[in-house]
């Protein structure tokens, strides 16, 4: 199919949503059906979903315009080329006009009250940044599975209150950290200004998000529910998460601290103490998980 300019479909309503929900994609179309239909069953129904397709060669572009042309909510933008993932995902939250924000992968799926719950979490606590449920991995049939090739317990997302200090909310976090809460519903005011950034070494997209996090934890806490669950699918067209090679290892601990660097410079505080910590933290961390892998 020939490569179009940015086009979004027409039919939209005028009034500005509560929630704005981004989905990136590029060749999504072996699950993204039912990640669709999870979004457009919330049972909270005001918001928009804003999908930017990266060019994709697959079936994705006719079912997405399948999905716009039946529900003013659904606004589809295609890319004329494929600009890149980070771009991408800041792309449809620069396109977000709602309250509250959040990205949304294409294979996954969330409780039907996902939304409801969370955005109600946020309304209670206006210093929060995050509201987030319980992240439930599944495999391509939906069966639940356990991840174990993690260095940390990618099923647990810290709850820390915004009457923490900034620094102290930085320093829990990394202790606990898991870049999961960045699938939560976040409150959009505090994402201006963030920087999504491309891998500065190598192609490997892992911990690049971490610097948006960081920003975000800079400005107000974490909200945990038990409520809801979203169902993060682990499947064969994913990069895979084994990564290890001390290359890739070093590639993946230099673009976390970039990231983070960048979305965290304009803070004195955080890049006069916590940037110089992290530096200490990801090397002797990156260097145990290499030597652990090498004993094996």
């Amino acid at each position: 199919m020939a490569s179009q300019p940015p086009a979004s479909d027409t039919g939209q309503s005028t009034k500005v949503p509560k929630v704005s929900i981004g989905m990136p994609v590029y060749n999504g179309e072996p699950y993204i059906r039912e990640a669709l239909d999870s979004l457009l069953a919330q049972t909270f129904t005001d918001f928009e979903l804003v999908i930017s397709d990266n060019a994709s060669t697959d079936g994705t572009e006719a079912i997405c315009r399948e999905y716009a042309a039946n529900d003013a909510r659904v606004r589809y933008v295609r890319q004329s080329v494929n600009r890149g993932g980070a771009a991408n995902f800041q792309f449809v939250l620069n396109e977000g006009v709602g309250k509250y924000f959040m990205w949304a992968a294409t294979d996954d799926w969330w409780s039907p009250n996902w939304v409801k719950v969370l955005a109600e979490s946020l309304d209670k606590d206006p210093f929060a940044s995050f509201a987030m449920g319980v992240p439930v991995f599944v495999d391509e049939k939906n069966e639940k599975i356990t991840l174990d090739s993690y260095s940390y317990s990618p099923d647990y997302i810290p709850e820390l209150k915004s009457d923490l200090s900034p620094l102290v909310r930085l320093f829990k976090f990394l202790k606990n950290r898991n870049d999961m809460v960045i699938y939560s519903l976040i409150r959009k005011e505090n994402l201006l200004g963030i920087k999504i950034v491309e891998p500065k070494i190598g192609r490997l997209p892992y911990d690049v998000i971490y610097g948006v996090i960081y920003k975000l934890l800079y400005a107000g806490g974490i909200l945990k529910t038990e409520l809801v669950q979203c169902h993060k699918r682990i499947h064969s067209h994913q990069q895979s998460a084994k990564i290890f090679s001390p290359v890739k290892i070093y590639q993946v601990y230099f673009n976390h601290l970039y990231s983070a660097f960048i979305n965290l410079r304009s803070n004195p505080l955080a890049l006069a103490i916590f940037i110089p910590f992290l530096t200490v933290y990801l090397f002797a961390s990156s260097s145990a998980y290499c030597f652990r892998n090498i004993i094996k």
